[in-house]
């Protein structure tokens, strides 16, 4: 997330509600888990995602 943001670009976070106010603090649009997050990222992105990383997890590679 840092050097995504030192690099200009924008970042989302998908989190749970708790940890918006500590996305936000950090330059990060925050995401909520649950039904629809496509459409939530793809809302907050204004249509357009150039990378997607998932360092939590798996199941998305």
């Amino acid at each position: 997330m840092q050097l995504a943001r030192r690099r200009g670009a924008t970042v989302i976070g998908l989190a749970s509600e708790r940890n918006h106010a500590w996305l936000k603090k950090h330059g990060v649009l925050p995401v909520g888990y649950g039904p629809g997050v496509a459409e939530r990222i793809r809302q907050v992105s204004g249509g357009r995602v150039d990378a997607f990383i998932d360092t939590f997890g798996d199941g998305y590679a």
